[in-house]
């Protein structure tokens, strides 16, 4: 059955799910903190989600997963940050198109939902969405880099 805490608590379990995930990623074996204990692990572990991005990580994908994980957001943050340094030329070239505010938006979303739900971590929609997303503003970012809309 579903945890949802104690009396007057706030986080509708979450906060105990954690707790019982920290036991099994950092009281565990070795190889299971650097690889994990693989798909859906927290349903078997603790019987319930995650309810938490980087827990589920952690837990299915070890430190490893993290590892590649956390690239990728440094990755985005790079991206984001040129966006930024380029926007005068961003500006000049009308490069800024509705679907790149939107992309920027739905990685926002996703990443604050993330602490709360497993959500892009797991394959489905909003995987899809964000893989969109990045994708838009990389291309994005590499077309200035490359000089195609300066004239």
């Amino acid at each position: 059955t579903r945890n949802f805490g104690h009396g007057g608590s706030f986080s509708t379990g979450r906060l105990e799910i954690w707790a019982g995930l920290s036991e099994y990623i950092f009281k565990s074996k070795l190889s299971n903190f650097i690889f994990g204990y693989g798909s859906q692990a927290d349903r078997y572990l603790v019987t319930q989600n995650a309810s938490n991005g980087l827990f589920y990580i952690l837990i299915t994908s070890g430190f490893l997963g993290l590892l590649f994980f956390i690239i990728i957001y440094l990755k985005l943050l790079n991206i984001i940050i040129n966006l930024f340094n380029s926007r005068s030329d961003i500006k000049k070239g009308k490069l800024f198109k509705f679907y790149h505010l939107s992309s920027l938006l739905l990685i926002l979303f996703f990443s604050s939902r993330m602490l709360v739900e497993n959500s892009i971590t797991i394959y489905g929609l909003d995987y899809l969405f964000f893989l969109i997303s990045f994708a838009a503003l990389f291309n994005l970012n590499l077309d200035i880099k490359n000089n195609l809309y300066k004239k």
